[in-house]
């Protein structure tokens, strides 16, 4: 148990942790969950879970998670991407 995080916190990341787990008991070599949202306390408040059997496909999600992320920030401070896609 976390002392420091709200008990609703421990019980999302304990789900999560037991939804990996199942995951990879039915033969997902390669789990990865990302969280993606939190509320105003900083709480999260989804997940999103990718599993494969390939390790590829987890390095492909983090990449275009990763990059996600990236152009949300720049867009937070205003700045415009570099190449528009349509």
């Amino acid at each position: 148990m976390h002392p420091e995080r709200p008990i609703g916190q421990t019980k999302f990341e304990s789900f999560i942790n037991l939804y990996l787990e199942g995951l990879r008991n039915l033969g997902f070599n390669h789990v990865q969950s990302f969280l993606i949202a939190t509320n105003s306390q900083q709480s999260h408040l989804h997940a999103l879970v990718f599993a494969a059997k390939n390790p590829t496909a987890i390095k492909i999600a983090e990449d275009i998670l990763k990059k996600i992320q990236r152009e949300q920030r720049e867009k937070q401070r205003g700045a415009s991407p570099l190449f528009e896609m349509d």
